[in-house]
């Protein structure tokens, strides 16, 4: 080919490379293509979900909202001292007081467990719920009082999670639908309610179960595991932990009564079992419910949605199925022009011959 033929051959090949871009004239039927873009759609949809680690599909998007989830949690547990933990230490029993807050802790009272529960307050908890115990001396309606107030801010960050989750599937689908759907926009449209319907459905019923089921389950029925033997562990080795330190400590802390210590270990090793079940049954559940609910009845949804499994359903496909304007004449255009290119290169390719 002579050089001259590149000034037609590189131009044709830019518009064939738009054209690569604009979705091709159909040559199917109406009900074909829609059941072709519904399921190129929703399998779409079953990818971007699937665990893989090459690429950031939309599961690794929302594993971000579950791992912050979880962090939100352990953070609102109480954090056991450390050996390492000495008199000049601001961390003290129930959890770290910040350096900048040093000044908020009174002087005189020397008994600080946490910002919100000191010695002071276990013992007087012991007196005012004394009544049901627990495997003899430990006094179990303090002990519940104490677990409640550190449950007490669990609720907010298990909906937190759902509603971001929630949001990073709607942004997904959206984009998919743009992608997929974007030649029709009658269709689109359809589609994109029919959608958004579904994730509204799947998110109230989710939201429902977290707020009615889930989070009473923990934060209001009594302190309660199947795991017994790993509790009773737990418990003696925090309740080791603490009179040691205590005895390292003894200069800075007033020692506290043994009732104290029974039930600040009974909440550590509690908290320890309620928060590792809180964590993973979350994030469980919304898995289940809400999104393989949408992966699963999507299709479904669609296909009923658009007639295309009953002809007889009275939706005018065709009237869907209308073609963008702006993207019909583009594609026109480019036709036009490349039929021309292609022309003038057969005639430089025949005058050359």
């Amino acid at each position: 080919m002579c050089a001259h033929n590149y000034f037609v051959c590189n131009p044709c090949d830019q518009v064939t490379n738009q054209l690569k871009s604009i979705p091709p004239k159909r040559t199917i039927s109406s009900r074909q293509e829609a059941e072709r873009l519904v399921g190129l759609f929703t399998r779409n949809i079953e990818e971007a979900m699937a665990t893989k680690t090459t690429d950031m599909k939309l599961w690794h998007r929302v594993e971000r909202n579950f791992e912050r989830f979880c962090r939100t949690i352990k953070k609102s547990c109480p954090q056991i001292p450390t050996q390492e933990k000495k008199a000049d230490s601001t961390h003290v029993a129930w959890g770290t007081i910040p350096v900048q807050d040093k000044s908020t802790i009174p002087v005189q009272d020397k008994s600080t467990i946490s910002p919100i529960i000191t010695h002071e307050k276990v013992g007087i908890l012991i007196k005012q719920n004394r009544g049901r115990q627990m495997e003899g001396i430990i006094p179990y309606n303090a002990f519940r009082a104490i677990i409640k107030e550190y449950q007490s801010s669990w609720e907010r960050p298990a909906l937190q999670c759902l509603e971001h989750v929630a949001e990073e599937l709607l942004c997904h689908l959206n984009e998919e639908i743009k992608s997929i759907f974007g030649a029709y926009p009658s269709l689109a449209s359809t589609v994109s309610t029919t959608t958004r319907l579904l994730h509204e459905r799947l998110l109230t019923e989710t939201m429902n179960c977290l707020k009615q089921i889930i989070i009473p389950m923990e934060t209001q029925l009594p302190p309660f595991t199947w795991d017994t033997e790993n509790f009773n562990i737990s418990r003696s080795k925090f309740r080791v932990t603490h009179e040691k330190w205590f005895n390292e400590n003894s200069g800075l802390l007033i020692r506290p009564a043994d009732d104290s210590c029974e039930v600040m270990a009974m909440a550590y090793a509690y908290m320890k079992v309620s928060h590792t079940r809180f964590i993973d049954t979350v994030p469980q559940l919304i898995d289940l419910l809400f999104l393989h609910g949408l992966t699963k009845e999507l299709r479904k949804t669609l296909v009923e949605q658009l007639g295309l499994v009953d002809p007889n359903k009275k939706v005018d496909l065709d009237t869907l199925m209308v073609e963008d304007k702006y993207l019909k004449s583009k594609r026109d255009r480019l036709l036009a022009k490349q039929e021309c290119l292609l022309k003038s290169l057969e005639e430089l390719e025949r005058i050359d011959s």
